[in-house]
């Protein structure tokens, strides 16, 4: 026997699963397979809840939440997210370029308890749409939950996994501390702030439209940032999103001049 509940938005925040999108995807395939018979009851069907309780409940929840955590439902994408599963599943590719010419790794520090935000990503020619054109890769997400000097060293270790040339660290609310803290573990490494000058939706949506057209591609499944760029809605309050953050920064540093590297430049 197989039991399970929907995860609401925030449980996917906070889950510390490789994958916190497991159950769901497991039920799904139970669905369709004719050796498991499949059940699905909502906090209606339970006779433990009162109406006046589920009024009182549901009084202050949005409609997605409602679906989720009342109805039951597995809702893979929040209906204001900058990302669809369709455009991420789209842009997918199995293995990363062979000639990557630069690649970086962005860092989004932890505010309290939350996670710090550790993505790689990398710049290179494609030709997937016909013509070359640089594009970019994400080539992984190795954030995480713990203390400074265990992120700091997961910092150093997929700086040099990746062989990136740079790491980029925001400084809005840690100021020197992540440098700082960074520094710790290898002194030698190149290191960059950047400051948020606007909101992160502001930041986010240019990233979102280079999806859209193709133009940025996830080397393989990441599944818990797959699940925060599809459920992450601007403007709602939610807490900070620091894997789409980390993301952002380091596709932000690598696409943004690209209208200016000049082909001879590249050879």
């Amino acid at each position: 026997m197989f039991i399970y509940t929907p995860p609401s938005l925030h449980s996917r925040s906070v889950s510390k699963a490789n994958d916190p999108m497991h159950a769901a995807k497991h039920f799904k395939r139970a669905q369709q397979d004719p050796r498991y018979d499949t059940f699905h009851f909502t906090s209606h069907d339970n006779p433990h809840i009162s109406t006046e309780a589920l009024e009182e409940i549901t009084g202050d929840m949005t409609a997605l939440s409602y679906r989720q955590e009342i109805l039951a439902e597995d809702v893979e994408e929040a209906p204001g997210a900058l990302w669809t599963r369709g455009t991420l599943d789209a842009c997918r590719i199995s293995r990363a370029p062979e000639s990557l010419i630069r690649v970086v790794i962005g860092v989004d520090p932890p505010g309290g308890a939350t996670e710090c935000g550790i993505v790689g990503a990398g710049i290179a020619l494609c030709k997937c749409k016909g013509v070359e054109e640089m594009h970019g890769f994400v080539l992984a997400d190795e954030s995480l939950r713990d203390s400074p000097d265990k992120w700091a060293a997961r910092v150093v270790s997929t700086y040099d996994r990746l062989e990136a040339d740079k790491v980029l660290g925001e400084s809005n609310f840690g100021g020197d501390m992540v440098a700082n803290t960074i520094r710790t573990v290898d002194p030698q490494i190149r290191y960059e702030d950047v400051h948020a000058s606007r909101g992160k939706a502001v930041r986010a949506e240019p990233i979102a439209a280079l999806f859209e057209q193709g133009k940025v591609h996830l080397v393989r499944e990441f599944p818990a940032l797959e699940s925060e760029l599809t459920g992450w809605e601007p403007g709602r309050g939610q807490k900070s999103p620091n894997r789409l953050d980390a993301m952002v920064w380091a596709l932000t540093s690598l696409m943004k001049p690209r209208r200016t590297i000049s082909m001879a430049l590249i050879e």
